[in-house]
């Protein structure tokens, strides 16, 4: 039995004053939906609205699975001067462009100010440091969405700043003001500046204002399908009350026909719900307050009392698809040096029903890495499987994962044979780090004569890389770095280091070989390091 869940949180605040600690630099914005984040959450590899996939096609998938990185290193305040007219959604950088378009069918979210005249913006967030300030800008009453983005489209103060947050559960909530004589739709331009360092981060939020219209509702978040579901399949609205962490309610519809499609399931349970919850309503607000559900894949929300805190869960049983006995599989090899070689796999339901896939291929070699589903291997059999967010493949649809594999060498007998000692070691008489020092105690990267990491870097520098060996069979290995700031301020880090061989495939950094030594950073979601703070990258290389 295959479940798939959604979790969504909501703490409503009951006070303004916020409490100024060590806060999270990395993110977007939760509530109303970022655009970028609301692409990533339609899946990168197959959105739902129009704009999400001219997005994807003029930008790649890439910068929706970085959609918490759009930010300037070095802004310090200076956002005008370094991100040119056009480019504000992006944060002035090429992986973003996708989300510079200039369109009118962004899906935006309808939103309307309380009985105060305030609203909560809920920021998801995902790294640690400190904040200077969050500005809300808002688009002119003249805005023409089919134009680039322009400075000069925004109005010219913000209609909200924040100097002082508290980290809720992964999430700043900020209470806003907001501006009542705004209707129709309208940008969003959200400023982070870090206090820290010279880091900002951007971020573009399609909304739609009622006009000024109070409501007493507050969006806990949206009910997304990812897929297409099959009839008989069951889906379950679980709502949970934050201040006893007890359920609340719980409504569960079965899928007749017509009711089983992506567009269609959301509707009918917002429908179920709608009458039998004493506390929640889904759909889509309006401007006079009211809220109804469509036929939508993404467009209906779920709202509560905006004095409550709760959250919501929606718990999705496939049980009843079987694997598919309509798939085939392609293997393209991507990559190959003889002593072994990496592939991608794509898996495609030709049937006619969901299918909730496992593939058999079969493969030269042993195994070494599998990327995008789980596997095991006997002899040149090799069993995949999907992950939660791939898993079902509906019919005519495809999905994929890849691998990379050592042709000189076989599956690994029960009992391993003894890894062959590196050739890094502290007593291999050999400059393995090329500083014209060989060996304890003349090198000071080696601890002892057993030390086997001789190239590792001394605790004194600012920022040290270590590297530990965790797969050896020979011809080849894969290593895992950890990358550790020493010092006493945030660093942007870049370490180099020397290996033995050549680099085949290397994650959660960016890299260049030069002969025997590798110089490596970070990407836009482990980039900053902070005092004491360490993060991490791997590889795997042919000797």
């Amino acid at each position: 039995m295959r479940f798939l869940k959604f979790t969504y949180l909501l703490i409503c605040l009951v006070a303004v004053g916020f409490v100024a600690e060590q806060t999270y630099g990395h993110g977007s914005m939760e509530t109303p939906v970022s655009r970028i984040y609301n692409c990533f959450l339609e899946n990168p590899e197959n959105p739902k609205s129009d704009a999400c996939k001219a997005a994807v096609q003029e930008g790649g998938t890439q910068g929706l699975y970085d959609w918490n990185g759009v930010n300037q290193a070095n802004a310090n305040d200076m956002h005008r001067s370094i991100i040119p007219d056009g480019k504000l959604c992006s944060g002035g950088k090429e992986l973003f462009k996708g989300m510079d378009l200039a369109r009118n069918d962004w899906p935006a979210t309808m939103i309307a100010p309380d009985e105060n005249g305030r609203f909560e913006f809920i920021f998801l967030a995902t790294a640690p440091h400190s904040t200077d300030y969050f500005r809300f800008y808002v688009t002119k009453d003249d805005y023409d969405p089919l134009g680039p983005l322009k400075w000069s489209d925004l109005e010219d103060t913000p209609f909200c700043t924040i100097d002082e947050v508290t980290l809720e559960n992964g999430r700043y909530k900020m209470d806003c003001p907001l501006p009542l004589d705004k209707s129709g739709k309208h940008v969003i331009y959200n400023i982070w500046q870090r206090d820290d360092s010279t880091e900002a981060f951007y971020t573009c939020i399609d909304v739609e204002f009622t006009g000024g219209t109070p409501i007493v509702w507050k969006s806990l978040g949206q009910v997304r399908a990812q897929q297409d579901l099959k009839v008989g399949d069951s889906v379950t609205f679980r709502l949970f009350d934050l201040a006893t962490g007890g359920d609340l309610e719980t409504h569960t519809i079965v899928l007749q026909n017509g009711e089983s499609a992506a567009d269609q399931w959301p509707f009918y349970l917002a429908e179920h719900v709608n009458v039998q919850s004493a506390f929640v309503k889904i759909g889509v607000l309006d401007s006079d307050g009211n809220i109804n559900p469509v036929f939508s894949s993404q467009d209906n929300n779920v709202y509560v009392p905006s004095d409550e805190q709760l959250s919501f869960q929606i718990d999705i049983d496939t049980s009843n698809n079987p694997p598919g006995e309509d798939l085939t599989t392609d293997i393209n090899i991507t990559s190959d040096w003889g002593a072994g070689y990496c592939a991608e796999v794509s898996v495609n339901n030709i049937g006619d029903t969901l299918s909730d896939w496992t593939v058999t291929i079969t493969v030269e070699g042993t195994i070494r890495e599998v990327w995008n589903a789980t596997y095991s291997q006997d002899g040149d059999q090799v069993t995949a499987d999907g992950l939660d967010w791939n898993n079902v493949v509906n019919p005519g649809e495809s999905t994929g994962f890849g691998f990379c594999a050592d042709r000189n060498s076989t599956p690994p007998p029960p009992t391993p044979a003894p890894t062959p000692e590196p050739s890094f070691a502290c007593s291999d008489g050999i400059d393995n780090d090329s500083d014209g020092l060989v060996d304890f105690p003349d090198d000071p990267g080696c601890e002892s004569t057993s030390d086997d990491d001789e190239f590792n870097q001394t605790s004194g520098e600012e920022v040290t890389a270590d590297v530990f060996i965790n797969d050896d069979w020979g011809t080849g290995y894969c290593a895992q770095v950890t990358v550790t700031n020493n010092s006493s301020s945030p660093s942007d880090w870049v370490v180099s280091f020397p290996i033995e061989g050549n680099i085949r495939n290397l994650w959660s950094a960016v890299y260049e070989q030069i002969e025997n030594t590798v110089t490596a950073e970070g990407v836009s979601w482990n980039n900053i390091l902070d005092p004491g703070q360490s993060t991490g990258f791997g590889f795997c290389a042919i000797r």
